[in-house]
């Protein structure tokens, strides 16, 4: 694996340990409150699950394509994804879940979907391995709201939207 995509990978296995110690040491009535009627911890848990899980599935689907009919990162995907980052790291902001992610269980299962969420996440490791070089200055991935992003930016994303969202159950399961 190119050494840039696996110390991304790298820290998204970090953060999701962190998360999961910290969910572990909730009881079912922290993982399952919702404050204010958003989302509990566990929905929370499982939107990251689902966006990850997408975010696999897509890649692997679209890194079939040859390299020459994917168009390269370039300036517009590195100042996209800047945008971004800056958009996920300021909490004031607010963003409608899309779609294709918005049909969260009332009550998730937590330890089933702690263990997928592992389950994908290796995959996804094994998805990165097979990126080379050339690969990895294509967009493959299209961001609902900052369209194409390289592999490393798409990483990027998930970082910053993982940390987002750790912040957001944090600041739900305080007593």
């Amino acid at each position: 694996m190119l050494s840039q995509l696996e110390n991304k990978l790298n820290g998204l296995d970090q953060s999701l340990d962190k998360m999961i110690a910290f969910l572990d040491g909730l009881d079912a009535d922290q993982l399952h409150r919702k404050p204010n009627n958003k989302w509990s911890a566990a929905q929370v848990f499982e939107h990251l699950h689902d966006s990850e899980k997408g975010t696999t599935e897509y890649l692997k689907k679209k890194l079939q394509a040859p390299p020459s009919e994917v168009p390269s990162g370039g300036i517009k995907a590195f100042i996209s994804s800047i945008i971004l980052k800056r958009a996920l790291r300021s909490r004031k902001n607010q963003f409608r879940v899309p779609k294709v992610l918005s049909d969260i269980s009332e009550k998730p299962d937590y330890t089933e979907l702690k263990k997928s969420y592992l389950d994908t996440r290796k995959e996804m490791r094994k998805l990165l391995s097979t990126i080379d070089s050339k690969h990895s200055k294509k967009a493959y991935f299209k961001h609902p709201r900052a369209g194409r992003l390289t592999v490393g930016q798409t990483l990027g994303f998930l970082e910053d939207h993982f940390d987002r969202h750790f912040d957001q159950i944090k600041a739900r399961t305080k007593n």
